[in-house]
């Protein structure tokens, strides 16, 4: 079994608090995982790079290199797993009941499951279109979670024209898995795991890798201080999101990192 290489220094692992939402977040390392979870994540992804873990008062979350993201409980059984719009592993969609795959196959011919949530009820699933399915605990088909009622499945060729230059400019020759529009902006899915939000005139509002490095072009359009910063106070990390805000931007780092600056790229703060 190929080796599970974990990124993260045991210095940093042991000691940094990740800016995020939740406080409560710390990092670790491999090693400090409940031994079911280290098992899951060598059978399951072997040979992939873990980016980083973060434990909570419930558990532990893993953010794998190539995209993927799976959440344990305290006592390290798996509880989510998300590809970020990628297809999941055949030995993890074995671990839910047959049925609900069947059904998948039956009445979404074309589509994959890129994402499995255990729920008290049974299982939500979701598909490459971003379709939500809830199952119960024996796989028996419940309902199609429809939370986002307004949004609407487009095609590509429906956005704005500033928004299908961004993407054939920043993102030449990938392929755009799903578009969504609802009332006041644009939701694009990439292949490749890369999402793209723009505003409903086409203008970019939000790049997220889902761990991945941004490609440099889009670096290029926020303020060089900002990538100057980061070089300097960050040297082994790199921008994995880009979101406009009205004080500027905010960026994450593929060590979860927020960071918040001006329209001119000044510095404010670190986002907790």
């Amino acid at each position: 079994m190929k080796k599970v290489f974990f990124v993260l220094s045991l210095f940093v692992a042991s000691f940094v608090f990740v800016g995020c939402s939740d406080d409560d977040d710390v990092i670790v390392s491999f090693d400090d995982l409940p031994s079911p979870t280290q098992l899951f994540i060598k059978s399951h992804f072997p040979g992939e790079e873990v980016r980083l873990i973060e434990k909570d008062n419930d558990g532990y979350d893993v953010y794998l290199v190539n995209g993927y993201d799976i959440d344990f409980d305290k006592a390290g059984d798996w509880d989510d797993i998300d590809g970020h719009g990628k297809e999941l592993p055949q030995s993890i969609i074995n671990l839910i009941p047959k049925a609900i795959s069947d059904y998948v196959t039956q009445n979404y011919p074309d589509q994959f499951i890129t994402e499995i949530n255990k729920e008290r009820f049974g299982y939500e699933i979701e598909l490459g279109n971003k379709v939500e399915l809830e199952f119960d605990t024996e796989g028996n088909f419940l309902r199609v979670d429809s939370e986002d009622k307004d949004d609407v499945s487009t095609s590509f060729n429906d956005l704005p024209s500033a928004a299908q230059s961004f993407i054939k400019t920043h993102f030449p020759n990938e392929e755009v898995r799903l578009v969504e529009k609802d009332n006041d902006s644009y939701d694009v899915y990439l292949v490749n795991g890369y999402e793209i939000d723009f505003t409903i005139s086409g203008d970019w509002d939000d790049v997220d890798g889902h761990g991945k490095k941004l490609p440099q072009g889009i670096i290029d359009l926020m303020p060089k201080a900002i990538s100057d910063y980061v070089a300097q106070h960050y040297p082994d990390q790199f921008i994995t999101e880009i979101n406009k805000e009205r004080l500027g931007y905010e960026i994450e780092l593929n060590k979860r990192l927020e960071l918040e600056f001006d329209s001119e790229g000044k510095f404010l703060r670190i986002d907790k």
